[in-house]
């Protein structure tokens, strides 16, 4: 099996895996079920994006969600780089606050709920991870990377139409076991990440007899 690197050699290669030239119809529908379970499962720090343009209105208490949301990361006001603190929905409810000013506290369900309305306009960033449709963009990082969990992916995508195979338990404990190895991955980078501080920031440790400290 060739190494696929973009959409339609995706097709091909899960095609060639399942051996039946009578499924070339319904590969695409494979697929999507099969990234489906990427997004649910896979949490990478390919997958992290920030988009810095989100806007919650003056007299609103909620703002969408943005394109291909799967779980926030952070949430912080431009203006000054605060962060409100996420709640459950239910404390959000229980806040009930009146008037309008500047939401400390928020809340995700279908979209980003406030406990009170704003009272001006709050330009926010959110960091967050982007599921990824490789219908739309016909490659990304993972498929170049780790062209496997894709068509692993579909293979597991294609048991609803096929029914069982001989291979699905091995299709699907490979698939687990590739997306666990890549999120381990990810929270060990996240772990060596080292904080810096600009040196000129840095307090010395000398006591200095002219300032006192």
């Amino acid at each position: 099996m060739s190494i696929p690197t973009n959409y339609a050699t995706l097709q091909t290669a899960i095609e060639g895996e399942l051996a039946r030239s009578d499924l070339t119809a319904d590969l695409p529908t494979f697929i999507d079920r099969g990234e489906k379970i990427i997004n649910r499962h896979l949490r990478t720090l390919a997958m992290e994006t920030t988009l810095t343009t989100m806007s919650l209105a003056a007299a609103a208490s909620s703002m969408d969600l943005p394109a291909g949301y799967l779980e926030i990361i952070t949430l912080r006001y431009n203006e000054d780089g605060y962060q409100p603190a996420q709640v459950a929905l239910e404390k959000l409810d229980e806040e009930g606050i009146s008037g309008t000013s500047r939401p400390y506290q928020f809340s995700i369900s279908d979209k980003v709920y406030f406990p009170n309305a704003a009272d001006t306009t709050y330009a926010m960033s959110m960091r967050y991870f982007k599921s990824w449709n490789i219908a739309d963009t016909t490659t990304n990082s993972l498929l170049t990377s780790d062209s496997d969990v894709y068509v692993l992916a579909g293979l597991v995508g294609s048991l609803t139409k096929t029914g069982t195979h001989a291979r699905a338990d091995e299709w699907k404990g490979e698939l687990q076991m590739m997306m666990d190895g890549l999120n381990g991955v990810a929270r060990r980078s996240k772990r060596n990440v080292k904080v810096t501080v600009d040196p000129g920031l840095r307090r010395s440790t000398r006591f200095n007899v002219t300032r006192g400290w």
